[in-house]
């Protein structure tokens, strides 16, 4: 995929009979669609346009919205949408350095900031207060560290991510 381009949301599944559908943020992201944006669905498919425009936006929470896409206007034509992601162009959506959909964190190397390799994300665990990254370390063993401006204070968009471990989380001899 492009860099141009970014996934960051997904069909949950159908709403009435009308065509409208549920969209949901990729996790780690905040619902940024907008009436008359112009997406693609992924992945494509011979039997479903890609690209859509956004007709209508209707019950937008943090979690998710209703929306619909023109030319979709029933509910037969809204079920083959469900499960498929929502790619927007970078340059449409406005969005924090340090909002990422998690899944493009997975894999991510972080280190303190000497520099030194701390792990690399594994896993992103979603608590009402923050995510919480899931580090794997040599040995075997895994660090919690919340996703919190004073331990992550950016997120360059490539290569490692510097974090600060605070005293206590991480023993001396790199265990936790």
């Amino acid at each position: 995929m492009s860099a141009r381009y970014q996934n960051v949301a997904r069909v949950m599944r159908t709403h009435g009979t009308k065509g409208e559908v549920v969209v949901a943020p990729l996790r780690g992201l905040p619902f940024c669609l907008f009436e008359g944006m112009t997406i693609a669905l992924t992945p494509p498919s011979f039997d479903v346009p890609r690209w859509f425009v956004l007709d209508r936006i209707r019950g937008q929470q943090d979690s998710e919205a209703i929306v619909l896409l023109q030319g979709v206007d029933s509910i037969q034509g809204a079920s083959v949408l469900v499960n498929k992601t929502i790619l927007v162009a970078r340059s449409d959506i406005h969005i924090s350095d340090t909002q990422f959909a998690f899944e493009q964190l997975i894999g991510r190397s972080v280190q303190d900031r000497s520099g030194t390799e701390i792990g690399q994300i594994t896993e992103i665990l979603e608590s009402p207060a923050h995510p919480i990254w899931v580090i794997f370390q040599e040995g075997g063993q895994e660090l919690l560290l919340p996703q919190v401006d004073a331990f992550v204070p950016h997120i360059p968009v490539a290569g490692p991510i510097s974090v600060h471990v605070p005293a206590g989380l991480m023993a001396d001899d790199g265990s936790c």
